[in-house]
C-alpha cells in the first residue's frame, strides 16, 4: 500500500509482519521508502518507533519520518526518505569505514542526548548513500531513557550475536549498550569476508577465533 501523494515502486522486503516498498513523492520527486505493517503487535511497535523518531530533533545521521500513517487501521504504515544501502553492501576501505562509523556514532550520540537508546545497532540498520551519507534506521527496539542512566529490560531486544552482554546476563540496557553493538558492527565491517573465514558468525561463540587471528585479519 502506497499512500496518496506518492507513486509506487517495487516491494523490496516482505515478511509475515511487514513489507517495505520504494516510492516517490509526487510534489517534489523525493525518493522514499514505505513500511507497512500487517499484524497488530507489529503495528504497535511501528507506532512506538514513529513516536521515538518524531520526538527527536532533526539530525543528518538519523532517519526522518516523511509521513506518519500508523493510525491507519486498515494499512498502518509510515514513510521515510530513501537513505541508501545497508552498510554491509557498500565496499569500504579503512578511511571510509572510519567516516561511516563516526557518522553512525554521531547519530546515536544525538539520540542519547535526547533520551533515546537504539538497542539494535547492526549493519542492516545503518544505511550509506552514494556520497557516504550515513543514516541510522529501525528504532523498533528503542527505549526512552526517562532521564535514567540505565533501565531493566522487560523483554529481550536487539540481535543475537550483536546485543550487549549486560542485556542478556543482567537484563540491563543503557547508552553503553549501543556502544557495544556499534563496536561489534565495526568489527564485522573491518573483517569483511574474514568474518566467515575465521568462523566469526553472530552468536557462534564456540567458533570464534583467537585474538592474534583477529589482529592478523585486520592488518592492512
Amino acid at each position: 500500500m502506497v499512500p496518496e501523494g506518492f507513486a509506487a515502486g517495487k516491494v523490496i522486503f516482505r515478511t509475515t509482519h511487514s513489507a517495505v516498498a520504494l516510492a516517490k513523492r509526487d510534489s517534489d520527486g523525493l525518493q522514499c521508502v514505505v513500511k507497512e505493517f500487517f499484524l497488530e503487535d507489529a503495528s504497535e511497535r511501528a507506532k512506538n518507533e514513529v513516536a521515538f523518531l518524531l520526538s527527536l530533533p532533526a539530525h543528518p545521521n538519523v532517519v526522518a519520518v516523511v509521513l506518519d500513517g500508523t493510525d491507519d487501521a486498515a494499512h498502518p504504515h509510515f514513510v521515510m526518505p530513501m537513505g541508501g544501502r545497508e552498510v554491509w553492501n557498500v565496499p569500504l576501505g579503512v578511511p571510509q569505514l572510519r567516516l561511516v562509523a563516526a557518522a553512525a556514532a554521531n547519530g546515536l550520540a544525538h539520540c542519547h542526548a535526547n533520551g533515546v537508546w537504539h538497542l539494535d545497532v547492526k549493519q542492516e540498520n545503518v544505511l550509506v548513500g552514494p556520497g557516504l551519507e550515513v543514516t541510522v534506521i529501525d528504532f523498533d527496539c528503542a527505549v526512552a531513557s526517562d532521564g535514567l542512566p540505565f533501565k531493566v529490560l522487560t523483554k529481550m531486544r536487539g540481535t543475537h550475536g550483536l546485543v550487549a552482554p549486560e542485556m542478556v546476563t543482567e537484563k540491563l540496557c543503557g547508552p553503553f549498550s549501543d556502544v557495544f553493538s556499534l563496536g561489534a558492527m565495526i568489527t564485522e565491517l573491518g573483517l569483511g569476508d574474514d568474518c566467515e573465514r575465521l568462523g566469526m558468525k553472530r552468536g557462534a561463540h564456540a567458533a570464534r577465533p583467537t585474538m592474534p587471528q583477529v589482529a592478523d585479519a585486520l592488518r592492512c
